[in-house]
């Protein structure tokens, strides 16, 4: 995505809105994979950041981390709300004057590539700059709306849901990061001087180390409560019940 700031000078502009006429307080706002060309009239300077897609998404989710359970809400609020792929947006001279500086200093924290040591205060630059200029987009009307969505999807943390872990848990991950390369079976584990209570003949690998990571994914109890493969993803209700309650 391509943010272009007109800082003096004006351009012709052809687009997905046809041929615009921009100057010194327009910003073009293009999507990704949005065609664009300009033919300047005379002197233009303009500044541009690139965005990536999945960035501006993941800021969005925590603009309305209130309303949204996972990304996936995110990204379809987003291609609705902002579905227009080109537009031209005016913030005025002052406003554009406002921003310079901004850029500048934007663009100079970009001259040597991405540096983590800066990227704090390149964040805040940027988040400055669009303050000023997301304001005058043009959007589509709706609000975002809450739509449940699996556990196992990344989630605004009061979206999660987490289980209380028993002690057996706990020693079974502790076993496992002391010998990692051994595949451990419910056998195995009961010779390991087990806390009693852990009795199920399964591979536990998977269950310890999702349960010490992510939240449990509690799919509907299948009649058969027998094995489960290592990498696995899901456990029947009881028996996940059973160790992790």
């Amino acid at each position: 995505m391509k943010v272009i700031v007109i800082r003096s000078g004006s351009s012709l502009l052809f687009s997905e809105f046809g041929t615009r006429h921009v100057k010194v307080g327009d910003v073009v706002l293009l999507d990704a994979q949005t065609l664009c060309g300009a033919e300047p009239e005379g002197n233009v300077t303009t500044t541009t950041i690139y965005l990536d897609r999945d960035y501006v998404i993941d800021q969005v989710f925590w603009q309305y981390s209130a309303q949204f359970c996972d990304r996936h809400n995110a990204r379809d609020f987003f291609e609705s709300h902002y579905s227009t792929p080109a537009q031209i947006v005016r913030i005025g001279e002052d406003r554009a004057g406002m921003v310079t500086p901004w850029l500048d200093e934007l663009a100079s924290l970009s001259l040597d590539g991405p540096q983590p040591e800066r990227f704090l205060r390149a964040q805040a630059l940027l988040f400055s700059v669009l303050d000023v200029i997301v304001p005058f987009m043009a959007t589509a009307a709706g609000t975002p709306s809450i739509v449940r969505g699996s556990a196992v999807v990344p989630a605004a943390p009061r979206h999660r849901e987490f289980k209380p872990l028993r002690v057996e848990a706990h020693h079974i991950a502790q076993l496992i990061r002391e010998e990692p390369a051994r595949q451990w079976t419910g056998t195995c584990v009961r010779g390991q001087d087990t806390p009693a209570g852990v009795v199920r003949a399964v591979s536990v690998s998977s269950l310890a180390s999702r349960a010490l990571t992510t939240p449990p994914v509690m799919d509907p109890a299948p009649s058969d409560m027998g094995t489960f493969a290592p990498g696995s993803t899901t456990l029947p209700t009881a028996q996940m019940r059973s160790w992790l309650v």
